[in-house]
């Protein structure tokens, strides 16, 4: 997680409340257990590419911060993930090209789904879904949030 001198030299989002930026995508979504560590957020190959252009190190770690308002977040979020899974089975879930169960489709850009998925077999394990920001540390030392 980051501190609050991180915060003031990133570009997180201002101006808007974790509510609005959930309602308007401006958000990661990742799964912790019941320490706060994170368990599940997968990392997709063209991070890399995102990290050289945000002059970030390919090695560094994801950061996160946890936006305010879980609660209120949270079920925005996978509102929309149930949404997206309705849909997705809708179409009969192509991906690639290639006919896939709704629930193994894990892809860049659907963070809440991904999680959905994840938290869907995982009942009662003491998991919870975790709504914020998420990036990388910049070789200057300041934090690039790619989502929030």
């Amino acid at each position: 997680m980051c501190t609050m001198a991180d915060l003031a030299h990133s570009n997180l989002v201002r101006g808007k409340s974790d509510i609005e930026k959930c309602q308007t995508s401006q958000f990661h979504a990742w799964v912790e257990d019941s320490e706060g560590k994170v368990i599940f957020d997968p990392q997709f190959s063209d991070y890399i590419y995102k990290k050289h252009m945000h002059d970030c190190d390919v090695d560094t770690p994801m950061v996160y911060h946890r936006f305010d308002n879980q609660e209120g977040c949270v079920d925005i979020v996978m509102r929309g993930a149930v949404r997206r899974s309705i849909a997705y089975a809708d179409m009969k879930c192509i991906a690639d090209g290639v006919k896939t169960s709704v629930d193994r489709l894990i892809r860049p850009g659907f963070c809440n789904l991904n999680c959905f998925n994840f938290m869907r077999g995982k009942q009662g394990s003491g998991y919870k879904v975790v709504v914020g920001a998420a990036g990388w540390r910049q070789k200057n030392g300041n934090i690039w949030f790619e989502w929030g």
